[in-house]
């Protein structure tokens, strides 16, 4: 699967990205990330102050498929966080898991168990999912900028660099390209 990688930016190992404009820098997760984790149901971030080392997580960020540590691609402390992230986690998926409760219930009431393995058939979690983020976007979906625009409004933190240095040991964009490459075949 082709990937985006920015040329501009700089990537850590464990598929983190770094922007780096003076002395700030801008820290997420890349689209190669993403896609390995699919949708984004939570996220948890660091406080503002808090200091972050390079290599080391500073947060978790949980999907359907799993549950993965955020580790800084730079040290220094931790200015700004993506608050828009945090604003509604898990929502879309409680959302759905309401839905679907709903909807079971009111077919068991009925005491009709072909119409429920017919309902079941066509109505599953990843269909009601996404139609609440396409009815819903704008409130639900902030998570989902991490699947969508992970090196736009997907961002995570904002960091006061504290070693400038640590640039030169991280992946430009051919290096990631091709570490993903090789991720992929195994």
């Amino acid at each position: 699967m082709l990937h985006v990688v920015l040329k501009d930016l700089k990537y850590l190992d464990s598929h983190e990205w770094v922007k780096v404009e003076g002395n700030s820098a801008t820290v997420g997760i890349t689209d190669h990330a993403q896609d390995h984790l699919g949708d984004v149901v939570y996220i948890e971030l660091p406080e503002v102050g808090a200091p972050v080392s390079q290599g080391d997580s500073f947060g978790v960020v949980e999907s359907v498929k799993a549950t993965n540590d955020i580790n800084s691609p730079i040290s220094g402390k931790v200015v700004e966080v993506n608050e828009e992230l945090n604003d509604s986690p898990g929502l879309a998926m409680s959302l759905v898991a309401n839905i679907w409760n709903t909807i079971k219930s009111r077919i068991d009431h009925k005491g009709n168990s072909h119409a429920t393995k017919l309902i079941e058939l066509k109505v599953d979690a990843e269909y009601v999912s996404s139609f609440i983020s396409f009815m819903l976007i704008s409130d639900v979906s902030v998570l989902m900028w991490i699947n969508s625009s992970p090196y736009d409004k997907g961002w995570i933190i904002k960091v006061e660099v504290s070693d400038s240095g640590e640039l030169k040991s991280l992946m430009d964009a051919d290096k990631y390209t091709k570490f993903c490459e090789e991720d992929n075949i195994h």
